[in-house]
This record gives structure tokens, sequence and C-alpha cells, in this order.
């Protein structure tokens, strides 16, 4: 059994990224991943991390602070897909 390592994303992994939500049945494209990507990547609100097992991207995961109105302050928003 291979060793999960966890690290943040980069736009070199856009291919594995959209493999990844088209076997979880979001079919995407790299292109369109890679549009994405781009513009969650530029904003620091966002920490996307990638899981890989023996070089092959198994999961991921995004956080992003958000404002809400029925609290003060950021809160977390996450989604997460293995």
């Amino acid at each position: 059994m291979g060793e999960v390592k966890i690290r943040e994303a980069t736009e070199g992994g856009v291919g594995a990224l959209a493999a990844l939500m088209t076997e979880l049945d979001y079919p995407t494209s790299a292109e369109e991943m890679g549009r994405r990507l781009t513009g969650i990547l530029a904003d620091p609100s966002y920490v996307t991390l990638v899981a890989e097992k023996e070089g092959r991207v198994v999961g991921m995961a995004g956080v992003h602070l958000e404002r809400t109105y029925d609290a003060p302050g950021l809160g977390v928003a996450r989604q997460g897909f293995v």
C-alpha cells in the first residue's frame, strides 16, 4: 500500500484534476479545469490540496474563506472529492 501525500495543487496538475472530476461524474476537460484553477490559485482566500498515492492524484480538497450574513467575520467553506 503506498503512502498518501498531501500537497497544494498547481496549474501543472490540471489534467489530473480534470480526470478526477470526470471519474467522480463531474465531466470536466483539462482546459476548463485550467481556467477554473487559474482563478482559484490567484485568489488568496482559497487553498486547494491534492492527495497523491503512488504518483497518482486520488483526491482533492478545496477550502475558501467567505463572509456570511448570519455571523460576523469570515467563515470556512469546503469542498472535497475522493
